[in-house]
């Protein structure tokens, strides 16, 4: 994907995998914004995800579940291959 779809709000989403205990498909994606958290940029975006945990950074729930919505469905509509 050359750029996040219109519908994140995300100059690009970072996305990366962890699949060590069994075979399945894990990912956490973090979506990139002109302003970042702590000003974090490139592969720091990651600790955002800890910061997040931590409560040291604020989410809006209501934001998360509109954007998995709007993947869940681009992935219905189009699904990756096979």
């Amino acid at each position: 994907m050359d750029r996040a779809p219109d519908w994140t709000g995300a100059l690009r989403i970072y996305t990366a995998t962890m699949n060590e205990s069994f075979p399945h498909f894990h990912c956490h994606m973090v979506p990139r914004y002109e302003k970042m958290p702590n000003d974090v940029v490139g592969g720091d975006v990651f600790d955002v995800l800890r910061a997040t945990g931590a409560g040291e950074v604020a989410v809006d729930d209501d934001e998360i579940g509109r954007v998995t919505a709007e993947y869940q469905a681009a992935l219905a509509n189009d699904p990756p291959p096979a």
